[in-house]
């Protein structure tokens, strides 16, 4: 299966749209998408994870690059996302605290125009709080690839022998 990817801007917000399978081969048609937004001059992306049928480790270090891009420049990416698989994936690897994680795009938007100085916000159902104000993820936190010492499963990444 092919990755679809539809990009649209909501106040000078891009919300990607991706389906299909987000993998090691499709993986470099999003990562090409979102550097182009970042050097379109967008600080604020979100990524609608919905329609995703197949999520890797590559797909996860595409949105993990992307992150650290547009944090790099004051800016966030955050993910809308209600596929429990997709969440549980995202939590076994400590992204989800990583991420700021909303149930859809309207509430990731929400967030951005709602999130002022102070304001303290409330856990989404994923654990996540809005924008989170971490600092680049560690190693420990991104998943590694093959031959880089333990295999996957050992490291509580599951399905990584998937695919």
């Amino acid at each position: 299966m092919d990755l679809e990817v539809e990009i649209s801007d909501h106040s000078g917000v891009a919300v990607v749209a991706i389906a299909g399978e987000l993998e090691f081969i499709t993986s470099m048609q999003l990562r090409t998408e979102l550097a182009n937004l970042a050097a379109a001059g967008y600080q604020q992306v979100v990524v609608e994870l919905d329609r995703i049928v197949f999520l890797d480790s590559t797909g996860l270090g595409v949105l993990v690059g992307a992150l650290k891009r547009l944090r790099g420049q004051d800016g966030d990416l955050l993910l809308a996302c209600t596929q429990r698989r997709l969440l549980k994936r995202l939590a076994v690897t400590g992204l989800a605290r990583v991420f700021a994680i909303h149930p859809s795009s309207a509430e990731a938007l929400a967030s951005l125009v709602g999130d002022g100085a102070g304001r303290s916000p409330e856990p989404n159902a994923a654990g996540s709080t809005g924008r989170p104000g971490l600092p680049a993820p560690s190693a420990e936190a991104v998943p590694q690839s093959a031959g880089s010492g333990d295999p996957p499963q050992a490291r509580g990444f599951p399905g990584a022998a998937d695919g």
